[in-house]
């Protein structure tokens, strides 16, 4: 009986840790998906996204994610919805994007929403995806990512 209680007693607080764990910001980072983009200034790239940051720890901070891949490329997502906005930046650089709103794309689902966690207590962690079909002036772009607990 003791040896029952002792381990209800230690699988309880290892569920609680673990729940305290995810609250506060700790669940692991998950991020799956690709970006391509074709006709831009850098030619045709594309990318396997591995990393999300949430937008209040970029400056100037916004609500929503960056989505990066090797090399150095990004898809920022700031908003969620029909108002959302994406940014494709080019490797390495933090101006020039390739900016596209919901007019420019014969397919648009935008989500983002913040995550269950914070982390420093200043960074919401965020989650969601991004599945588009855009084409603007300086070139066409597909995303299919799902992204959840971004945050540093």
């Amino acid at each position: 009986m003791r040896n029952r209680l002792a381990i209800g007693l230690t699988l309880g607080i290892f569920g609680a840790v673990l729940l305290g764990a995810y609250v506060c910001g700790y669940a692991p980072e998950t991020v799956k998906g690709s970006v391509r983009a074709e006709g831009t200034a850098e030619g045709s790239v594309a990318f396997a996204v591995t990393d999300c940051l949430s937008g209040h720890v970029l400056w100037p901070s916004f609500s929503g994610a960056a989505l990066r891949g090797d090399g150095g490329l990004e898809l920022r997502v700031a908003g969620s919805g029909d108002g959302a906005r994406l940014s494709l930046y080019p490797k390495g650089v933090d101006h020039g994007a390739i900016q596209f709103g919901k007019n420019d794309c014969s397919r648009w689902d935008v989500d983002v929403v913040g995550g269950q966690g914070m982390v420093n207590r200043t960074v919401s962690t965020v989650d969601g995806h991004v599945r588009v079909a855009c084409r603007a002036v300086a070139g066409s772009m597909t995303a299919d990512v799902d992204f959840a607990n971004c945050r540093e």
